[in-house]
C-alpha cells in the first residue's frame, strides 16, 4: 500500500477484505486522514481507528478498498537468521525521469538480526518511505511493520506482527476503548534567513525549531545572528536586525504528497537588536542602542512547500503617536522532521 499524508509518504498492508490497513503509528501521528492507494490504482481515504504508539502501530479503515488482495499476518514470532523481504517506497518513491519505474513499490531483502523486547532488528535496507510497510517471509505472510532505522548501513527495526494481532484483538473486543490517535506531533529544525525591507535593517541568519501538534497547531522559536551589522552601523548611523522570535499559530494544509502546501498564520514576539556607529576623525565608535533587544509584537503569515517557506511578519511601530506597521520577510528552510511523538 501507498499512504500519503500531507507531504509524507509511507507504506501499509491491507490485511482483510473489509479494507483494514496496518501501518506505523508515526505515519499517521498528525491525525490527518491519509490517502491509501494499491499498486493496481485503487484508492480511498483512510480513517484512523486504533493506535499503539509504544509499538509504533496504527490501524486504518478504508472502505473503498474492500475486496482488494490482502496479506496474512503471521502467527509465529520472527526467528533470528530467517530471511525477510521489505516492501515499500524508499525516499517516498521519488519521481523523475532518472528514477522512472524505480523506488516506489520496491523490494529489499535481509535477515532478522535480533529480537528485542519491543522491536525486532533486521538488516534489510530500508529508508524513509518504507515506514509502515510490511516485512514478509518466504510464504508472503507479514512478519512485521517497518518502524525506524539508525543512521548506519542496514540497521533497521520492525514491530512484530504478533503485536499487531494483539492490537486488532483489542479493537475487535472493545472498539470504544482503543485510542484512535487523537494526538500526535512532530519537531522540526528550521534554518531562517531574515531579509530586510527597511534601509536601516540588516540581514540575519537564524536557527530554531518548530513543534506542530496534529499538523494544525504550532509553536516555534528562532535565534538570529546579524550579517555585517557593525559595518552597516558605521555607514547608516543606526542599524537594526531580528535577534529572535517566538511564534504560535495555526496551519491549513492543501494537497498531498510532494505538492502539499501549508499556509500558517499567527502571532508572537519579535526581539529587535540595534547598534549605533559613527566615524570621528580616525576613531570608529560602535555601541548598542539599549541594554538588550527590544521586544515587539508581531503577526505573521507563511506559505511553504517541500520544506521551503516564505514568511511575512507585520510589526506595529509607534511613529508620531500613530501605529505604522513594518513588514519583515524571512525565508525558512527545514531539512525534515527531527522527531515524531
Amino acid at each position: 500500500m501507498l499512504l500519503t499524508t500531507g507531504a509524507s509518504v509511507c507504506g501499509g498492508t491491507l490485511i482483510d477484505e473489509d479494507g483494514t490497513v496496518l501501518t506505523a503509528y508515526h505515519c499517521v501521528a498528525s491525525g490527518r486522514r491519509p490517502m491509501v492507494e494499491t499498486r493496481s490504482g485503487a484508492s480511498g481515504v483512510g480513517e484512523i481507528v486504533a493506535t499503539r504508539p509504544r509499538d509504533d502501530l496504527a490501524v486504518l479503515r478504508v472502505p473503498a478498498l474492500a475486496g482488494q488482495p490482502t496479506l496474512p499476518l503471521r502467527a509465529e514470532d520472527a526467528v533470528v537468521g530467517e530471511r525477510v523481504w521489505a516492501l515499500g517506497h524508499p525516499h517516498g518513491g521519488e519521481t523523475g525521469a532518472l528514477f522512472e519505474g524505480l523506488l516506489r513499490w520496491s523490494v529489499s531483502s535481509g535477515i532478522v538480526s535480533a529480537v528485542g523486547a519491543r522491536l525486532t532488528q533486521v538488516d534489510a535496507p530500508m529508508n524513509p518511505g518504507n515506514s509502515g510497510g510490511p516485512l514478509v517471509d518466504a510464504d508472503g505472510a507479514v512478519v512485521g511493520v517497518a518502524s525506524r532505522k539508525l543512521r548506519a548501513d542496514n540497521i533497521a527495526f520492525m514491530s512484530e506482527a504478533s503485536r499487531a494481532r494483539s492490537l486488532l484483538a483489542e479493537l475487535e473486543q472493545a472498539p470504544d476503548e482503543v485510542s484512535p490517535g487523537v494526538f500526535g506531533g512532530q519537531i522540526m529544525p528550521v534554518l531562517t534567513w531574515s531579509v530586510p525591507f527597511e534601509f536601516d535593517t540588516a540581514t540575519a541568519l537564524g536557527a530554531g525549531a518548530e513543534i506542530w501538534l496534529r499538523d494544525t497547531l504550532g509553536f516555534s522559536g528562532t535565534v538570529y545572528a546579524p550579517l555585517r551589522a557593525d559595518w552597516l552601523a558605521l555607514q547608516r548611523g543606526t542599524v537594526r536586525w531580528s535577534a529572535g522570535e517566538l511564534r504560535g499559530g495555526g496551519r491549513v494544509r492543501i494537497g498531498r504528497g510532494g505538492t502539499s502546501t501549508t499556509l500558517d498564520v499567527g502571532g508572537g514576539v519579535l526581539l529587535i537588536g540595534a547598534r549605533e556607529g559613527s566615524i570621528e576623525g580616525d576613531q570608529l565608535r560602535l555601541s548598542s542602542v539599549s541594554d538588550g533587544p527590544e521586544a515587539r509584537p508581531l503577526l505573521f503569515g507563511r506559505a511553504a512547500i517541500a520544506g521551503l517557506g516564505l514568511r511575512w511578519s507585520v510589526i506595529p511601530s509607534a511613529v508620531g503617536g500613530f501605529a505604522e506597521p513594518e513588514i519583515w520577510m524571512s525565508v525558512d528552510v527545514s531539512p525534515g522532521t527531527l522527531q515524531v511523538f
